[in-house]
């Protein structure tokens, strides 16, 4: 078989699947985002948020909790250690938003091996809400958060979740951590959902109470070391898929060093491979590694000109542009650099998470586990 037509053909594949997700992904983006109808009668909720400890725009993101518009709303933030310096801050925060039913529940539970669910568990037997939402300490909740995410639930869904994005990098690991992140994940993760083969992310995580109680509890998202493969797999088992909000909720991140955002990749890396080891293989083929390498190839073969690979190249790199603009992503001067430097940076982190199982969350080592459960989860209804 001649290589180099072979190689065109890879070229072309993977460019028609990236112009197909930019396309339809960038769409979603842009499209209104569904709420709970008028009229409806509207059902209580409680928000949980985890915290541990001071991070970048930590106000800011605990702020957008006293701001959301949904009124049947309860807010309780989890502390696990009495002598954690965000304590001062949370306490301020309700003191200043007294109309907003809040309050902080400071104390240590163990339910399983991870600390985030543990520091959790008072706040979800504490609340008696006929939804509970788990989202992250530090993201940026839109005004209209949780009408939102009601507004995705269906019969055959037992959890609305959001992917994650990045915002306001101030050096060039930061905009690292959102190439990866935003232009890359969550196209993919958005796309998989379009096609009704979503899986959690656990950024947030909306649940119906009655149905999570029935699955067991928060302990059931303690049965694998990343809690959105434990959901996903508890609410699969009952019959229930994973729907994605419309957009993804962001992230301030602010400075960050190389080291942190390759930690961080590597550790999401093999708890994809431990939880999904069916899917896993496919991320080699998901950036432009294969693609540009092969475009390298053709060239190299002289069955293409020079420019005919540069013109790839930016022809790439233009529609993630597009899409960054679409998304309202980051896209400063040094993201094509970024988005280069991720793709390159693939096949070793694609390594890596084969070949280890062990990481690190917040200081404390953690395993990936390895499932043994290879279905893909559940078209949503």
């Amino acid at each position: 078989m001649d290589l180099a037509l072979w190689g065109f053909g890879l070229m072309t594949s993977h460019g028609l699947s990236h112009v197909v997700s930019v396309a339809a992904v960038g769409y979603r983006l842009r499209r209104q985002r569904p709420k709970i109808k008028a009229g409806v009668q509207t059902p209580s909720v409680t928000l949980l948020r985890p915290v541990c400890g001071l991070e970048n725009f930590l106000e800011d993101a605990l702020r957008t909790s006293f701001t959301l518009s949904y009124r049947r709303l309860e807010l309780i933030f989890c502390i696990d250690d009495e002598d954690d310096k965000a304590i001062p801050l949370v306490r301020s925060l309700i003191a200043e938003y007294p109309q907003v039913n809040a309050r902080l529940l400071v104390g240590r539970d163990r339910i399983g091996a991870n600390p985030k669910i543990n520091n959790l568990v008072k706040g979800y037997r504490a609340s008696t809400s006929d939804f509970v939402i788990l989202s992250d300490s530090n993201a940026l909740l839109p005004i209209d958060f949780v009408e939102t995410l009601l507004g995705c639930f269906g019969p055959k869904v037992g959890i609305v979740s959001t992917a994650a994005s990045m915002t306001r990098p101030e050096n060039f690991p930061a905009e690292l951590e959102c190439a990866f992140i935003n232009t890359l994940q969550d196209r993919w993760m958005l796309l998989a959902d379009m096609g009704g083969f979503g899986f959690a992310h656990g950024k947030t995580m909306m649940f119906r109470r009655a149905q999570l109680d029935e699955a067991g509890g928060l302990a059931a998202l303690t049965t694998e070391a990343a809690d959105e493969l434990a959901a996903t797999r508890a609410m699969r088992r009952m019959g229930l898929g994973v729907k994605l909000a419309p957009e993804p909720v962001r992230q301030a991140i602010g400075r960050r060093r190389f080291a942190t955002v390759w930690r961080r990749q590597l550790r999401w890396a093999r708890l994809r491979r431990a939880g999904v080891p069916i899917v896993y293989p496919m991320e080699i083929f998901i950036g432009a590694f294969v693609p540009f390498a092969c475009a390298l190839g053709v060239v190299l073969a002289g069955r293409m000109p020079a420019w005919g690979l540069l013109a790839y190249v930016a022809t790439w790199y233009g529609l993630e542009y597009a899409f960054a603009r679409a998304g309202r992503f980051p896209s400063t001067p040094r993201m094509p650099l970024a988005w280069f430097v991720r793709d390159m940076l693939l096949p070793v982190l694609f390594v890596g998470g084969i070949t280890g199982n062990s990481f690190e969350w917040r200081g404390k080592p953690l395993t990936a586990a390895t499932s043994t459960d290879h279905h893909p989860p559940a078209p949503q209804g």
